[in-house]
Parts: C-alpha cells; sequence; structure tokens
C-alpha cells in the first residue's frame, strides 16, 4: 500500500482544520493516524490519565509517548468539550466511549468505529494514514528514526525506508563532516 500524495496530505489537513468545531472526534482520530502513526487499536486504548495537558503528551505501554502540537490540543480540547456533554462522563476511564443500546458504556470503542470515522471523514482507511505517516518521517529523518520515536521493529520500519541505504548515507556524512 502507498501512502498519500502531499496533495491528497494537504487536503486532509485542510480539512481537520476547518472541521475542528463540528467534528472534533473525525478531526482527533484523523490527526492521530496521519501525524502521530497511531493505530486504531492505540487511539482506543487512551483512557483520559494517559492524557498529560500541561506535558502536552498521551502515555502508552507499548510504544512512546505522543508529544501533541498546538493543533492536536486545540483538536483535543473541543472534543472533551463535546464529551462534556454525556451524561455521567465523568465516571467514564475512556477516552472515547462506546455507545452501547443509547447508553456510554466505560468501553472503548471498537476498531471498526475508528477506522469508520476516518474513513467517512477522509476517504482513507485508518491504515493508509499511519502508512503515510510512516514514509514521510522515514524519508526526512531514515528508517532509524521510527525505531526510535515510534517503537517499531527493524523490520516494520524497513517496510518504510531503506535501512541499509540510509546508515551507510549517515556514515558517508559523518566520515565527510570529520574531514
Amino acid at each position: 500500500m502507498e501512502s498519500l500524495s502531499i496533495s491528497e496530505q494537504k487536503k486532509i489537513a485542510k480539512k481537520i482544520r476547518r472541521n475542528v468545531h463540528n467534528e472534533p472526534i473525525s478531526c482527533l482520530l484523523t490527526s492521530l493516524c496521519l501525524y502521530h502513526g497511531l493505530a486504531s487499536r492505540e487511539i482506543a486504548s487512551i483512557r483520559i490519565d494517559h492524557i498529560n495537558f500541561e506535558g502536552r503528551c498521551i502515555y502508552f505501554q507499548e510504544r512512546p509517548p505522543v508529544y501533541l502540537t498546538t493543533e492536536d490540543l486545540l483538536i483535543l480540547e473541543q472534543y472533551v468539550k463535546e464529551r462534556a456533554q454525556i451524561k455521567k462522563i465523568d465516571k467514564k476511564n475512556f477516552l472515547i466511549v462506546s455507545l452501547i443500546a443509547s447508553s456510554y458504556q466505560d468501553k472503548s470503542v471498537s476498531n471498526l468505529f475508528i477506522n469508520k470515522k476516518i474513513k467517512n471523514f477522509t476517504g482513507y482507511t485508518p491504515k493508509k494514514l499511519r502508512i503515510t505517516c510512516f514514509c514521510a518521517l522515514s524519508a526526512m529523518y531514515g528508517p532509524q528514526f521510527l525505531i526510535e520515536a515510534f517503537g517499531l521493529s527493524l523490520t516494520q520500519a524497513s517496510r518504510y525506508g531503506r535501512i541499509g541505504e540510509y546508515i551507510v548515507e549517515e556514515e558517508v556524512y559523518q566520515q565527510r563532516d570529520a574531514l
């Protein structure tokens, strides 16, 4: 699967900025996939206590934290305002809660819910957005960055860039700078 083109990425970025107040949940889900490379299951697992607003990050057990930009915080704040309207929400632990039989449950939403929200909003799957994130970052910083910043395995990171070529290229730059 190939990543999105630059023009497709720009369209999605503009759509996120235009719809922060109207569709904060779709914007939040899309942003977490496109800009931070989160999988649907990782998004579904986010609990309120995983979010550090002052530190501007979201903590995870199986990967490094996600550091939030100013735009991410705005989207998250809009979603939290919308979420606050849900009855008895203060007793719910998950950031995005499930609606079952017209009642919000303290359960994470399904991957299907997240996939549908993102696909309806962008026309693309979360997987496509995640691949786009990793391809762009690998192109800018090399596949080793994906290992260190996202906790990807060497095998996973090599899907988004040629790690051998990157290491050789880095060595050439270091040798050149040493001269």
